[in-house]
């Protein structure tokens, strides 16, 4: 999550003619990532497994609102209702009991 946040914040300070392509790539990575921990998590049981499903969900939003933001400007991207679902389903992925494995 914190390698998604930085990808962001790299992208933001960008300039408007190289967000695009960044942004892209932020995308692609949340995607792939997203299938990842959504195949790990047939693998896994209980909380586990529910973490590991809540990381893909986090990674899927966090891809799609990545995708978006390469078509906004910095402030529509900042506001995008996305970012609350991005942090619901980090909250989840936070909870104490399990870690998350890093895939």
């Amino acid at each position: 999550m914190t390698k998604a946040r930085q990808g962001s914040a790299r992208c933001a300070a960008m300039s408007s003619t190289a967000q695009p392509n960044c942004w892209r790539g932020v995308s692609i990575w949340a995607r792939k990532r997203a299938d990842r921990y959504q195949a790990l998590s047939t693998q896994a049981t209980g909380v586990r497994a529910q973490r590991m499903r809540s990381a893909a969900k986090f990674f899927g939003v966090t891809s799609e609102w990545a995708s978006a933001c390469g078509a906004l400007t910095a402030q529509q991207c900042a506001e995008s209702p996305l970012i609350g679902k991005m942090q619901e389903w980090k909250a989840s992925v936070d909870t104490p009991g399990a870690a998350a494995p890093t895939p």
